[in-house]
């Protein structure tokens, strides 16, 4: 308050469940290192956005990826997290994020949903 910064009381309670969650596994692979190419890593994330769309688990994604030998299931998974953490990929994170089930397409950006605590 001295130095006029704006600050909330935030706790858990405040975030949905499944929100935490999500959040606190993307942030876990935000910042690992991508052994891929740029080029490898737009194709991966080209892929799970099929996969999005169609109703497909990502799983299945990374088993046909790392099955044909081109990358690791760990590469991929990477690749998903930080796709999703960067927001190239729209999923839904006020679902789980699970890589046996589909994903489910944003419908509501979070960020939206609580840009009060973003406010000045």
């Amino acid at each position: 308050e001295d130095v006029q910064i704006r600050t909330l009381q935030l706790s858990g309670e405040n975030f949905d469940p499944d929100l935490f969650a999500n959040l606190r596994q993307l942030f876990l692979y935000h910042r690992r290192p991508v052994s891929l190419t740029e080029e490898q890593q737009e194709e991966v994330v080209s892929r799970y956005q099929s996969a999005l769309e169609a109703g497909v688990p990502p799983m299945d994604v990374i088993a046909r990826l790392a099955g044909a030998g081109r990358m690791t299931a760990e590469e991929c998974r990477i690749c998903l997290y930080q796709s999703i953490w960067n927001r190239k990929l729209r999923a839904d994170l006020l679902n789980p994020i699970v890589l046996d089930r589909p994903l489910r397409p944003e419908e509501r950006d979070v960020i939206q949903i609580h840009s009060d605590w973003f406010e000045e």
